[in-house]
């Protein structure tokens, strides 16, 4: 899912949402997207994607394990509580060396799209 498009507290809504659908088998992932995408089509101001990422990070993660978050940051806030926490994973999208050391750091792992072995 590309993140910016929506709140990170919007976002969670619908995850749980899906995860009461199919509890244990909602696979999550979310990504900054690309700048084309992102900027043309959504219309999102798309500076320091990975800055951005990581503050959403910061409120999915903890809404999903623990059911509540308490953030303020520079791109986001979030105050709110939720009956139940599934504890469903958190990867992100990674291309670049960057973004797979916040995954390390923060996600629930990487994923990588239309790279080749190599590159990797």
């Amino acid at each position: 899912m590309p993140a910016f498009t929506r709140h990170p507290l919007s976002f969670v809504t619908q995850a749980l949402a899906l995860e009461e659908l199919a509890p244990g088998r909602f696979d999550l992932g979310i990504g900054s997207a690309h700048a084309r995408t992102m900027v043309d089509v959504y219309h999102v101001d798309f500076d320091r994607p990975l800055r951005r990422l990581i503050e959403y990070l910061r409120i999915v993660q903890p809404v999903l394990k623990t059911g509540s978050v308490h953030f303020e940051g520079e791109f986001y806030r979030a105050d709110a509580s939720f009956a139940n926490a599934p504890g469903t994973p958190v990867p992100i999208a990674a291309l670049r060396a960057p973004a797979f050391r916040v995954a390390g750091r923060l996600a629930d792992g990487a994923m990588n799209w239309n790279c080749p072995p190599t590159y990797i």
